[in-house]
């Protein structure tokens, strides 16, 4: 029992008897009903007022209705199940229960009997969700969420839509460990919620390699699919992963035809992968990778195409003249020539900061790695030195003279002090050891382009899984030679003492893991990052 009472040295007392006219609250027949007593919420009072809240009490009401029966005046059937409802309620929780029941352009605002056409899988939850109408209570789970969120969305119930959007957004990497979450994002991208359809999104290309082995993957319809293979932030340890996820795809659906006694099969098939090929970057894959595809039986099906786009791979990897610019004049070709986020070894390495709470505030950690210089076979193995600088709990900039010097080097004109400097941010800093040649950057604009991605590695409920993804192109030349990522990750969550962060990892969660990739673009390769 709470309440705001007057007077500050009273302390706290009872909250006033209730007097029922003409009677005591003594006699049974005459007193008022405090059985939920406990239930109330004092409110405001004066000599002649009292006010409570006592709507729990109400919503048990509805509910009785609901549980016994009571007073049902349309009957929903709904398959095989007849569930007796109230239109009241009906109408009260749904605009179109409103519609349907209300208007009388409708033949079943005046049927006792209504008949609704559900799939199989919103009649078996039917019944949960009409009894949420009554009572506003419902557990839902990841086998149930789809099809609660599909009676929502058709009926209108803003309320429970909500709750069911924010059980997905909040566990999209446990739905992908049950292999449900390329369903969760064709179900949000065909309705429309795109805040939850992208947090699917970004989990299916930061963990493309194990999504895409999935039972779940066959369910991606066929723009979403295109859609994934265009991006250029796809994280995976090769382009192989992407034409194996394709080659998975096409055989899920040629067995939907097939049982589905559709005659031309092969037609279907062609169209399909010829839609897909057009996004795997074949220029991406080694010598041997293409080699390999060799055997692969829609090489076998599709011998022309697949041959045509396998040469002009290998024309790249050999520098062959004109290789580039018949590259080009494919649809899309710009993406052909530029790499997506590979964690293979000659492009990536993995920096941890094993104990993080106990890391001491502004204290960096670096990561010293080689990458290879080119995609393209004809360069060998000749690499770039890169450093990698991770600040996970800010930076500190201390205060130091900024000097001025004029045309002799030695001579110094002026000097500048630089206060100190805090930035509460999580920065990972890249940076290139290469010397760039003079001549060669005053002739040629000698430089290094590189797509860069820095891969954060997270826990939830013990699922490990890339969690968060930055990625930048960027040209690194004699006169630029390092970038920042700034808030990289939340500092305040990162940092929380009290709750551990889901981006941490491993034993007890206090390790802080990230990979970075850096792979070469050539000057042909498309800048746009997703």
């Amino acid at each position: 029992m709470e309440g705001e009472q007057p007077g500050g040295d009273e302390g706290v007392r009872e909250p006033p008897q209730l007097q029922v006219p003409g009677g005591d609250l003594s006699n049974p027949a005459k007193r008022l009903c405090l059985e939920n007593f406990s239930s109330f919420s004092w409110g405001e009072e004066s000599d002649n007022t009292i006010s409570m809240d006592n709507s729990s009490e109400v919503v048990t009401k509805i509910a009785g209705l609901y549980a016994e029966r009571l007073m049902s005046d349309v009957l929903l059937v709904v398959g095989k199940q007849e569930l007796p409802a109230h239109r009241l309620i009906l109408c009260a929780s749904s605009d179109v229960f409103q519609i349907m029941l209300m208007s009388s352009n409708w033949t079943e605002a005046s049927e006792k009997k209504i008949i609704l056409k559900e799939t199989s899988a919103c009649q078996a939850v039917f019944e949960v969700f009409l009894k949420y109408l009554y009572t506003g209570k419902i557990t839902v789970d990841y086998a149930n969420v789809i099809p609660i969120l599909q009676l929502a969305d058709k009926y209108n119930v803003k309320d429970l839509l909500r709750v069911g959007l924010d059980f997905m957004s909040r566990n999209v990497p446990l739905a992908a460990r049950k292999n449900q979450v390329v369903s969760w994002y064709q179900f949000t991208t065909n309705c429309g919620y795109q805040s939850v359809s992208n947090l699917c999104l970004n989990f299916i290309k930061w963990n493309f390699t194990v999504v895409s082995s999935s039972i779940d993957w066959p369910n991606l319809e066929l723009d979403s699919l295109t859609s994934i293979l265009a991006s250029s932030d796809l994280v995976t340890g090769g382009e192989v992963t992407v034409f194996r996820s394709i080659e998975s795809w096409l055989a899920a659906r040629r067995l939907e035809m097939v049982e589905g006694g559709e005659e031309n099969i092969a037609i279907h098939m062609k169209r399909l992968t010829l839609v897909c090929m057009e996004h795997v970057r074949f220029p991406m894959m080694s010598p041997s990778q293409l080699a390999d595809l060799l055997l692969s039986p829609l090489t076998t099906d599709h011998m022309e195409t697949m041959m045509q786009r396998m040469a002009a791979a290998m024309a790249y990897h050999r520098n062959t003249k004109d290789a580039v610019s018949n590259l080009l004049k494919y649809r899309n070709g710009d993406r052909l020539l530029t790499p997506r986020l590979y964690t293979e070894d000659k492009y990536c390495a993995s920096l941890s900061v094993d104990y993080f709470p106990q890391l001491p505030v502004y204290h960096c950690r670096s990561l010293h790695f080689a990458c290879h210089e080119s995609t393209a076979d004809h360069s060998g193995d000749s690499q770039v030195d890169w450093m990698v600088d991770l600040y996970p709990k800010g930076v500190w900039f201390q205060k130091c003279f900024k000097i001025f010097t004029s045309a002799p080097a030695t001579a110094v004109t002026a000097m500048k002090e630089v206060p100190e400097r805090v930035l509460r941010t999580v920065r990972a800093s890249v940076s290139t050891k290469n010397e760039f040649d003079k001549d060669k950057d005053k002739v040629n604009g000698y430089e290094k382009r590189v797509k860069i991605g820095v891969l954060v590695v997270g826990e939830q409920e013990g699922y490990s899984h890339i969690r968060h993804v930055k990625t930048a192109n960027y040209i690194f030349s004699k006169n630029d030679q390092i970038v920042n990522f700034d808030n990289l990750l939340s500092f305040d969550e990162l940092n929380d003492l009290k709750v551990k962060s889901n981006f941490l990892s491993g034993v007890n969660k206090e390790s802080l893991k990230i990979h970075v990739t850096i792979t070469p673009l050539h000057k042909s390769s498309s800048l746009s990052i997703p």
